[in-house]
């Protein structure tokens, strides 16, 4: 939900479906994320190549 449609889709493109039934489950278990939880997973798609999203501070 943090990427945004584009880059969600580009990286579930790359998962196999055991990988995006996964994901898909723990999206519908979440209320809210902390904005330093958001911070840390932002670090880790850096690393990966991926630029911040421009809402998050």
């Amino acid at each position: 939900m943090m990427l945004g449609m584009k880059k969600g889709q580009s990286i579930l493109e790359l998962m196999d479906n055991s990988e995006i039934k996964a994901v898909v489950s723990e999206i519908r278990s979440l209320s809210a994320v902390l904005l330093e939880f958001q911070k840390s997973v932002w670090a880790e798609f850096k690393e990966l190549g991926f630029e911040k999203h421009e809402t998050l501070k």
